[in-house]
């Protein structure tokens, strides 16, 4: 019985408040046209003149906007920087000095590329992401072009800053422009390898905030999405990030199994590898 009185006062509740609301409109309403005509007759036809000519300016600027839109200055924040191949990289792991631990790793990331056949026929899967952490020139790219030349596949790589743009939503349609070229390539080559460098500038914890959702959180959300879509039905696609920040410093989501669930440490050389 209660239960009904409350959803009886909730419905009354609502429906006044938008008689209410109504209501209030229409009360503006009267009082600006009172407004307009206790002013003088000169003022009233200026301000009829200025409204009536603001109504073909806003239809030319929204023409103008679409048409520049259309034209390329919209593909312009959503573009993606040329692929590379792999074999035009060209860098085989006799040019990567030192590592010794990472290129172990990197060893049997190519041998899962080469060998995606046979791991499907035995029912295994693929690795979709790998993480580099280590600090700044220990090598973490030369040696991501080092696995994408030793396993015949296309090479894209972009930097994590690519993606931070001013309009909200632009550095989420460069994320599905860059998987979709990837899957093209992928399809066309039998494998395609994303290298993300600096991904802390996009892969760091989500915060709440009172100013609603930042840009760099619909970033992440779309690459979290697109790292999902990578099931054996799409093509070979491995993705490998890097960055020097701290482990803890990146959101617990893209570290979770199925996105970067392989971490490879890369350390300063020690005094052999540097002789």
């Amino acid at each position: 019985m209660l239960t009904r009185i409350k959803l009886w006062f909730a419905e009354r509740w609502f429906k006044w408040m938008i008689f209410a609301l109504v209501a209030f409109a229409f009360l503006l309403f009267l009082i600006s046209i009172f407004a307009f005509f206790a002013i003088d007759s000169y003022t009233r036809l200026v301000m009829l003149a200025q409204n009536m000519l603001m109504i073909p300016l806003t239809f030319l600027s929204a023409l103008v906007f679409v048409f520049f839109y259309t034209k390329g200055f919209g593909r312009m924040f959503g573009n993606n920087k040329g692929t590379v191949r792999g074999d035009k990289v060209n860098i085989r792991f006799k040019d990567v000095v030192g590592l010794d631990n990472a290129k172990k790793e990197a060893l049997e990331v190519v041998s899962l590329l080469r060998d995606r056949a046979k791991l499907k026929a035995i029912g295994g899967q693929v690795v979709k992401g790998l993480l580099f952490f280590g600090p700044p020139g220990t090598g973490k790219t030369l040696l991501a072009k080092a696995i994408a030349t030793e396993a015949g596949i296309p090479f894209i790589s972009m930097s994590g800053s690519e993606f931070v743009e001013v309009f909200v939503g632009v550095g989420a349609s460069r994320v599905r422009n860059l998987f979709k070229t990837a899957r093209l390539q992928a399809q066309a080559h039998g494998g395609c390898l994303i290298f993300i460098d600096e991904i802390d500038a996009i892969g760091r914890s989500r915060k709440l905030s009172w100013f609603g959702s930042q840009e760099t959180d619909t970033t992440l959300n779309q690459l979290l999405t697109d790292m999902d879509g990578l099931n054996e039905s799409v093509g070979n696609v491995v993705v490998i990030g890097a960055t020097n920040a701290p482990e803890d410093s990146l959101d617990p989501a893209l570290l979770r199994a199925g996105r970067f669930d392989r971490h490879v440490h890369i350390d300063r050389p020690n005094l052999h590898e540097r002789v």
